[in-house]
């Protein structure tokens, strides 16, 4: 009931037809868009473990952050290897 409160307090008591297809529709896509954020950080953290430690991959306490969402890994991917050369 508290989700139920929240969401009416930011969206109001009814949404417009534009919104309510705007959110059926990222609901539709929910599953795909978290398989492919999970696929890619698994991708991730395999390519930083094999190159030993993330310090092997040139990145040391401090020095990066990494947001993996949708896009393609291989871009995430080259742009560390890029980095450590």
């Amino acid at each position: 009931m508290i989700e139920v409160r929240k969401f009416c307090r930011s969206t109001g008591p009814s949404l417009s037809p534009f919104n309510a297809w705007v959110l059926s529709k990222s609901l539709k896509t929910l599953a795909v868009r978290l398989d492919r954020r999970c696929e890619n950080a698994a991708k991730l953290a395999h390519y930083l473990e094999s190159h030993g430690s993330p310090g092997g991959a040139g990145i040391t306490d401090g020095l990066i952050r990494i947001s993996v969402g949708l896009g393609h890994i291989e871009d995430v991917l080259g742009n560390l290897n890029h980095s450590s050369n």
